[in-house]
């Protein structure tokens, strides 16, 4: 039969967590350890005070920015500025009779040659330096892929001009019944739009990956009240064709351009706002307002950003939410915040 350990009238001892009798010489005085799977002789909510503030960390993963990089961040915002006007002051050109729909019609053929050409001669170069098969491929190779670059480039082309003809009758009959003031709110309104929701990573040769969705929808929404105030079918889808290169055929281009270098980069932002003051040199007060509004978001902005940034402190310590280290945890972990 076996014996009570514990017989009637023997006294209780207390036991730590680990087991062990408390004051026998078996207990070891043990320090507190941040693990998991490990039983410790130490309460679930335990904190060791004297070891819980020496893991505090200060600015641990704060990034220091440059006042060059930001003011570089903020110039495809002039761009794009840039193009908004330049649209703008062809649109109302053609509305006072200043330029005909058969030359801004010669002229948008114009550029799309060349942006045609360039286009071409642009994946050329890319396929050149990225694809050793291409480059180690004979003539009769590269001459296909180059006439496969063309026809997907001609493809788009067409389409976009074949919906153009057979929108044209339509639009400009679409807000006869709107007044001017309430298609000049709704342009404004899509313009600003544009602006905001512009992608700006791709602009700035940050991705390669390209969202046009919302801004350039804006922009075509704008566009379309616009060309509906003419009267002539030809007018209209001749300023439709203008927008179309300025807002869905112009980012392709400046990334690539931006892509090259910071000078190329600054280079193509000062012709942007030369050419805009340039157009608006007959309305002064726009003009002061888009002088100081620019000058504003690419050098004032910037200079504040950076100095308030200066001053950040951020505080880490063992309070904060544990991050999985490993890299497919980790994107799981993004993911779910």
């Amino acid at each position: 039969m076996e014996q009570n350990p514990f017989p009637m009238g023997s006294p209780v001892m207390a036991r730590d967590m680990s087991g062990f009798p408390v004051g026998s010489p078996t207990q070891v005085v043990r320090s507190w350890r941040r693990v998991l799977y490990e039983k410790q002789p130490f309460e679930d909510n335990f904190v060791d005070t004297s070891l819980f503030m020496n893991e505090l960390r200060q600015n641990e993963n704060v990034h220091v920015h440059k006042y060059s990089d930001v003011m570089f961040a903020t110039f495809p915002i002039a761009q794009q500025v840039a193009c908004i006007v330049l649209f703008t002051k062809v649109f109302y050109s053609m509305l006072d009779r200043e330029y005909s729909a058969v030359s801004l019609i010669g002229a948008d053929a114009t550029i799309l040659l060349i942006s045609w050409v360039v286009f071409v001669y642009m994946h050329f170069e890319d396929m050149m330096r990225e694809d050793a098969s291409f480059r180690q491929s004979g003539l009769r190779v590269k001459l296909v892929r180059i006439l496969l670059i063309m026809f997907q480039f001609g493809r788009q082309l067409v389409a976009l001009t074949s919906t153009l003809i057979l929108l044209a009758p339509i639009i400009t009959t679409l807000t006869a019944t709107f007044t001017d003031d309430t298609i000049m709110a709704f342009s404004i309104s899509a313009m600003f739009l544009n602006v905001i929701l512009a992608d700006y990573r791709y602009l700035s040769a940050l991705t390669n990956r390209y969202q046009p969705n919302t801004s350039v929808n804006s922009a075509f929404f704008a566009v379309t009240m616009m060309a509906s105030r003419f009267r002539s079918p030809l007018d209209g889808g001749a300023i439709m064709a203008f927008g179309a290169i300025v807002f869905a055929l112009s980012p392709p281009a400046r990334h690539s351009i931006n892509k090259i270098s910071r000078k190329s980069e600054a280079i193509l932002t000062l012709l942007s706002f030369l050419a805009s003051m340039w157009l608006m040199k007959s309305m002064k007060s726009l003009l002061l307002l888009l002088v100081i509004g620019l000058c504003v978001v690419m050098f004032v902005l910037p200079f504040f950003f950076v100095r308030l940034h200066s001053v950040k402190n951020q505080i880490s310590g063992p309070w904060d939410e544990a991050k999985p280290k490993n890299s497919a945890a980790a994107a799981e972990w993004a993911n779910s915040i």
